[in-house]
C-alpha cells in the first residue's frame, strides 16, 4: 500500500530538504512537484523548468523525470533521495571576468569648444659659423555641436633658419595634417573628410590619402567594452567551494561558488596557448586542482561584432613645405565579419569563432 511521507533530498551528497514523496516503504514511486521544484529549480536549465511548470499533475512519477533528464534515485538504505540533473538540462552558471559594456553616453559639452597647443623650439650653434634655428609649432582642435557635431584636427609649424656663412634668413612654413571628422559612438564609427590614413588589414597597404574615410573605432569611441572573444570553459562544483583562477600561473580572482556547473567566459588570455589553472576549496576540507588549455586569437571578435573600414582620395606626399597629392588615386576597403558555430558530441561540447578575411577589395588605377 503506497503513502506520502517526507524523504530527505540529497544532491551530491548534500542535504537540499525535505519533499514529500509517495513510497511503499521498498520505492517510490512520485514526488511532489511543488516540493522538488523548490530545491532544485535553480539547476535546471529553461528548457526542464518550462516542463516542470507545465505539468498538470500534483505528483510527478521517477520515470517521468527521468525522461527529462532529472534522475531520483530512491536509497532504502538511507530512507533517502538523491538526484542529480543530466548534462543539456542543467543550468550552466557564467562566471564572466568582464564587466560588460553598458552604452554609457558621452557627458554634456558645449555647443563649441576649442583646444590650442603651442611649441618653441630654438637652436644656437657657436662651433665655426654661428646659426640660429627656430620653430613654433601649433596644434589645434576644434569642436562644433558636442559629441553629435563635428570636429577639426589641424598643425602647422614655422621656422626661422639664419646661416652666418651664407648670411642669409630664410622663414618656412608647415602645414600639417586637416581633418574634419565625425563620430558615431553607438555604432561605432568615424566618418573623416581631409587629411586621412587608409586603415590597413591582413595583406591591406596603407596609404596616406587626402579624401574621405569612414571606419569602425571600438577603442577610441567604446575605450571600456570589450570586443574580444576569449571563448567559455565548463567545470562541475559538487559542493561549495572557494575558486581561486590562474591564467598562466597569474592570480585572476577568487570566488566562494555553490554546486552547480558553471561556465568562465572572458578570461584574460594572452595569444597563443594559455594554462588555465583552478584551485578548489571545498568546504568539506576536501581539495581540488582543475587545469584547461586555452587557445586565444586575439583578433577574433565577439559574436555579433564585425569590423570594417573604407577611404578613397588622392594619395599625399609630404615634403619640406607642403602635402602634396598626386594624380593616382586609391580606394580602399575591408569588411570582417563574425560567425559563431557550435560543435556538440557526448564527449565534446564546444564553440568556435572565426572571422572571415576574404571580403577585402583595393582599387588602384
Amino acid at each position: 500500500m503506497a503513502f506520502e511521507m517526507p524523504l530527505p533530498l540529497l544532491y551530491h551528497h548534500r542535504e537540499l530538504g525535505d519533499v514529500i514523496a509517495i513510497t511503499d516503504g521498498h520505492q517510490v514511486c512520485s514526488i511532489h512537484k511543488n516540493n522538488l521544484l523548490y530545491f532544485i529549480s535553480p539547476l535546471l536549465n529553461d528548457d526542464a523548468l518550462r516542463w516542470t511548470h507545465s505539468y498538470q499533475r500534483q505528483f510527478i512519477s521517477l520515470e517521468e523525470l527521468k525522461q527529462q533528464g532529472i534522475i531520483v534515485e530512491f536509497m532504502s538504505s538511507a530512507f533517502s533521495l538523491s538526484v542529480r540533473i543530466d548534462d543539456g538540462k542543467d543550468r550552466v552558471q557564467n562566471i564572466n571576468s568582464d564587466a560588460g559594456f553598458f552604452g554609457l553616453p558621452p557627458t554634456p559639452s558645449e555647443s563649441f569648444s576649442a583646444i590650442s597647443s603651442f611649441s618653441v623650439e630654438y637652436d644656437y650653434s657657436d662651433v665655426s659659423d654661428s646659426s640660429d634655428n627656430a620653430v613654433l609649432q601649433w596644434l589645434g582642435g576644434f569642436n562644433w555641436g558636442g559629441h553629435q557635431g563635428v570636429n577639426l584636427m589641424t598643425n602647422a609649424s614655422f621656422g626661422y633658419l639664419f646661416d652666418d656663412n651664407s648670411e642669409s634668413n630664410e622663414w618656412q612654413s608647415l602645414r600639417g595634417p586637416v581633418v574634419l571628422y565625425h563620430d558615431r559612438y553607438q555604432q561605432p564609427a568615424r566618418y573623416s573628410l581631409g587629411d586621412v590614413s587608409s586603415l590597413s588589414s591582413g595583406h591591406l597597404p596603407s596609404y596616406e590619402l587626402g579624401g574621405f574615410s569612414i571606419y569602425r573605432s571600438f577603442s577610441e569611441l567604446q575605450p571600456e567594452r570589450n570586443i574580444q572573444n576569449s571563448g567559455s570553459q565548463f567545470f562541475q562544483l559538487n559542493e561549495s567551494a572557494e575558486v581561486e583562477f590562474f591564467v598562466n600561473s597569474i592570480y585572476v580572482t577568487r570566488l566562494r561558488l555553490e554546486p552547480g556547473r558553471y561556465n568562465i567566459d572572458n578570461l584574460p588570455l594572452s595569444s597563443g596557448s594559455n594554462d588555465v589553472r583552478l584551485e578548489v576549496n571545498y568546504l568539506s576540507g576536501r581539495e581540488e586542482t582543475l587545469f584547461f588549455s586555452r587557445y586565444y586569437n586575439a583578433t577574433l571578435l565577439k559574436a555579433g561584432l564585425s569590423d570594417f573600414g573604407f577611404s578613397v582620395g588622392s594619395i599625399s606626399e609630404y615634403d619640406d613645405r607642403d602635402i602634396t597629392y598626386s594624380d593616382d588615386y586609391v580606394v580602399s576597403g575591408f569588411y570582417e565579419p563574425e560567425f559563431n558555430f557550435e560543435v556538440r558530441h557526448p564527449l565534446i561540447s564546444s564553440s568556435h569563432s572565426h572571422r572571415f578575411k576574404d571580403n577585402r577589395w583595393l582599387l588602384e588605377p
